[in-house]
């Protein structure tokens, strides 16, 4: 992982309270990949959050660490390919 995304998975791990393996971390390669590891981990430590606002949230720290705006996110944009992000 690079410095863009380490910072991208400590923001997400800010957010949620949480941490995020480095082997889980490197197997997202999207925005739906991430709210669904984010999403199922949640709940299994017994504090679910609804999808859609994990959704909402994870575009909204992308959007700010990549500078792009959320109507340019979608569940299937994917960090490398799409944002440049490795």
């Amino acid at each position: 992982m690079g410095l863009d995304s380490v910072e991208l998975v400590m923001e997400w791990e800010d957010e949620f309270e949480i941490d995020i393996p480095d082997e889980a971390a490197g197997t997202m390669r999207s925005i739906g990949d991430v709210t669904d590891w984010i999403t199922a981990h949640l709940a299994a430590i017994g504090r679910p959050m609804a999808r859609a606002l994990v959704l909402e949230k994870v575009c909204a720290i992308t959007c700010v660490q990549c500078g792009t705006t959320r109507d340019q996110l979608t569940e299937t944009t994917r960090f490398i390919d799409d944002l440049g992000i490795d």
